[in-house]
């Protein structure tokens, strides 16, 4: 637990391990090495109990509490010694350490080289002195090496005058730092009472929709908002979320799915603290940066003893000055300025950037920042992120999908033998020696010949598991006619093994490239290693949401061993739990109550909410033409229908059209077929096209020279969201067919479970997801209240009911069946004459 200081009670809480951490406070950033030593620390841990267990003198995990009066506060920290040795002579209290240090480096370590580990055991002594003030107390430290196993017990004199004395200037660095967070908390409050509307007048419903987040966030309800363009999602968002964490003492993160949408809520942002007539730097916002893009070259080992930019990091970090430079002096910290600061200081600008962050109000990033189970930065907020954080998740949309994808790791064939190559060449292997003091320790603690031949038959032995499960999965019905890919029961005890071998190299791996300077900026070999520990994980979990499954080796991507998550709403929903509020937000999430469940809101009591678009609705024009067929069976039969359609609306009115399909390949199949006037010109979106293409593309949309274009896009794709060409740059949409997901493997699982959870499995799985394709690639017509414009949704599909009830409600008056037309040149028409 954290140390927690209440002032208006005078009392002071909290764990002997925290307050024993704050001796020497520095970065505690989120690293792969970091939770992997944690993992085998517990593991060192269990070790030590079990064989402990045997001596009838020892008790586990003994709590202890420190408790005492100090400057008018009551004081309570509480804690349990890992041994505690009754014996003839007295009693030992010995606390349990996992070192990255070898048996080398082990024989030769003395106590004060661990000041924390040392006062932790020191303040267990002092609160065992409260307790039993007679007896004759004794402390030993246990070093044990995750390395190598060797151990070294180290004796730690329990003083108790000198440790409380320490003990009571550490409480007292406590109240003065919550006294200064008082301060600052009187200080945003007052800032969230300035904040208001940045722009000359509130849109339509914009009003509303700030409400609805704020209710939401003051009752600890989530809040779903479906606000279709226009309304002014991110200021409304910004305006709510920072009055409710600026008042509450919390940070505001707003997570993206594109770094594309970030520079929109830092203006916005920006706009609002010069509407407050803030001074420069009351409040501020940090943008996120991905550590790849943070680390300067060579510095990839995230670990303070290994890193010279985390050497003495706090240390450095307050010579510097750094944070002087930046906090308190603009509103917006860009993340190129905190590079640029510790590339000159010699200081990890990712770790300078997470030291910033408990500083400003504003955290601006991806989505993995706060769901992605590798990631968690939650940790960085301290032990419980509860009342410090507050998430709004922009184009929540996206959310199921990403989270899905962060959920279902696998592993194929592919790779195993192109790593076992690699191996057997020696591309891991370093070329040259070093003789520096930190080579010659770190060699003592890594055998380089033990870890390749720990890593090659850790390979052979996956191998091995995916030909068993292969075995095994013969005679598995797949849900997909073609039996390439299957379910299969795990190997529970086999992959646990396998995870826990992957733990002890991983250790291994990243120190011998730190000995080398080796540098691996997407290490394929640590990246299998680190997934080996979701697999082991997602497959013990034992939940129907992920499914265990095997792929044949003459399947797409050959054979491969994975886990298929069907449904994240359960992991999402802890996330949602553990923060102080969250917003999630976009235009397109018809129906709410799917989304709701699949985001992992509807156990939370979510407030869902659909607001009308503010923009007139005789300034859009949507049409269903059903006298076409977009099936896959029937695309040959009605492929010239389709080009004759999307010419219609092309030749309607003269301007910037673009024409959205459901795959590359349907696209390339009608494209030839358009004919258009001599003066157009057709843009083709092509797969894996670079962003500089796209962006040249867009720009020939905005030229604003009169000349008609059409693009041709799929749906899904980067044209299709994130994309705004207001007025004149694009005038008229064309959908060709509901854009359903394909027939896959995993698709058939989540029917099956949707069908099951919410009798609900083609609409889930199937439905919500192509419809929402459609809307959101629709959505590109329309961006400001005086666009003019046209949506043609073209296959029979559209004017099925069940079809018609996600469409948005303002693209018709009364019923979606208003949309269905038979004569799409007339309809057009008819809605251009006289604009």
């Amino acid at each position: 637990m954290a140390i927690w200081v209440d002032l208006e009670q005078r009392r002071i809480t909290g764990g002997i391990r925290d307050l024993a951490v704050s001796l020497e406070e520095g970065p505690r950033g989120v690293s792969l090495l970091g939770r992997v030593r944690a993992e085998l620390g517990t593991r060192i841990h269990q070790e030590y109990r079990q064989e402990k267990s045997s001596e009838d003198a020892f008790t586990a995990e003994r709590s202890l509490a420190l408790r005492l009066e100090l400057d008018g506060f009551s004081v309570e920290i509480k804690g349990r010694a890992d041994g505690w040795f009754e014996q003839v002579d007295g009693i030992c209290i010995e606390e349990v350490k996992s070192v990255l240090s070898g048996g080398g480096e082990l024989s030769k370590a003395r106590a004060e080289f661990f000041p924390e580990f040392c006062l932790q055991l020191r303040l267990y002594g002092l609160a065992a002195r409260q307790e039993l003030p007679q007896a004759t107390l004794k402390g030993k430290l246990l070093l044990v090496s995750i390395l190598d196993g060797a151990q070294r017990s180290l004796d730690v004199p329990l003083e108790t005058e000198a440790t409380r004395i320490l003990l009571e200037r550490l409480l007292r660095k406590q109240i003065t730092q919550a006294e200064e967070a008082a301060k600052q908390a009187n200080k945003l409050a007052a800032v969230a009472g300035k904040l208001r509307m940045p722009y000359a007048e509130a849109r339509p419903h914009q009003n509303d929709l700030q409400a609805l987040m704020e209710q939401g966030l003051a009752q600890d309800r989530p809040v779903l908002a479906m606000a279709p363009t226009g309304i002014g999602k991110t200021v409304s968002a910004l305006l709510a979320g920072l009055g409710h964490s600026l008042a509450n003492e919390a940070i505001l993160m707003f997570l993206t799915a594109k770094t594309t949408q970030q520079d929109l809520v830092v203006q916005t942002f920006a706009d609002i603290c010069q509407a407050a007539e803030l001074a420069p730097g009351e409040i501020q916002a940090l943008t996120l940066r991905a550590k790849e893009r943070m680390c300067p070259p060579g510095h990839l080992l995230c670990h303070p003893h290994l890193c010279p930019l985390l050497a003495d990091f706090d240390a450095r970090l307050q010579s510097s000055k750094i944070k002087e430079r930046i906090l308190g002096k603009d509103h917006v910290i860009d993340p190129d300025q905190v590079f640029a600061m510790g590339d000159h200081f010699s200081l990890c600008p990712f770790s300078l950037q997470l030291a910033l962050l408990p500083h400003v109000q504003l955290v601006v990033g991806d989505y993995n920042y706060v769901y992605d189970p590798g990631i968690a930065l939650m940790g960085l907020f301290g032990q419980e992120a509860h009342g410090q954080v507050v998430v709004v998740v922009d184009e929540a949309h996206n959310l199921f999908d990403r989270a899905r994808e962060m959920y279902s790791p696998c592993i194929e064939r592919s790779e195993l033998r192109l790593l076992g190559a690699s191996l057997a060449r020696g591309d891991f292997l370093a070329e040259t020696d070093r003789t520096d003091q930190l080579a010659l320790d770190l060699d003592r603690a890594v055998d380089g010949p033990a870890l390749f031949d720990g890593l090659h038959r850790l390979l052979g032995d996956l191998d091995s598991t995916l030909d068993s499960a292969l075995l095994r999965s013969e005679d598995v019905v797949s849900p997909v006619p073609d039996q390439s890919q299957r379910p299969v029961d795990p190997e529970a005890a086999r992959w646990q093994d396998l995870a826990d071998r992957a733990a002890e190299l991983i250790v291994a791996y990243v120190l011998y490239n730190r000995l080398h300077r080796i540098v691996h900026r997407r290490d394929p070999m640590l990246d299998l290693l680190a997934r080996l520990g979701l697999l082991r994980d997602l497959i013990l979990s034992n939940e129907k949401e992920f499914v265990h499954w095997v792929r044949g080796p003459k399947a797409e991507g050959g054979a491969a061993i994975g886990v298929a998550c069907l449904n994240p709403a359960k992991r999402l929903a802890q996330r949602h739990a553990q923060v102080e509020g969250t917003v999630a937000m976009s235009a397109t999430l018809t129906p709410l109550t799917y989304y709701s469940d699949v985001l992992g809101l509807s156990g939370l009591e979510p407030i869902l909410s659909s607001l009308p678009s503010p923009f007139p609705t005789e300034n859009l024009c949507v049409r269903i033409l059903p006298s076409l067929s977009t099936t896959y069976r029937e695309r040959e039969q009605h492929k010239q229908a389709v080009a004759r359609a999307i010419e219609d609306l092309v030749t309607a009115r003269p301007g910037n059209h673009v024409a959205f399909f459901p795959s590359f390949r349907y696209l390339s199949m009608v494209q030839p077929l358009i004919k258009l006037p001599m003066d157009s010109k057709q843009l083709i979106q092509l797969p894996g096209m670079p962003q500089a293409a796209r962006e040249r593309m867009l720009d020939t949309l905005r030229a604003g020279d009169g000349k008609t274009r059409l693009l041709l896009a799929v749906m899904g794709g980067a044209f299709a969201e994130g994309v705004d060409l207001p007025g004149t740059q694009l005038i008229g949409a064309v959908v060709v067919g509901p854009g359903l997901p394909q027939i896959s493997f995993e698709r058939s699982l989540m029917q099956g479970y949707f069908q099951e959870e919410y009798e609900q499995g083609f609409a889930y799985a199937m439905l919500y997801p192509g419809m929402q394709r459609v809307i959101q690639a629709a959505g590109r017509v329309i961006r400001t209240p005086d666009d003019e414009g046209v949506i043609v949704l073209l296959g029979r599909r559209f004017a099925e009911e069940e079809m018609g009830q996600c469409l948005p409600e303002h693209w018709y008056r009364h019923r979606p069946t208003e949309l269905i037309t038979g004569d799409l040149t007339a309809s057009l028409t008819e809605f251009w004459d006289g604009r």
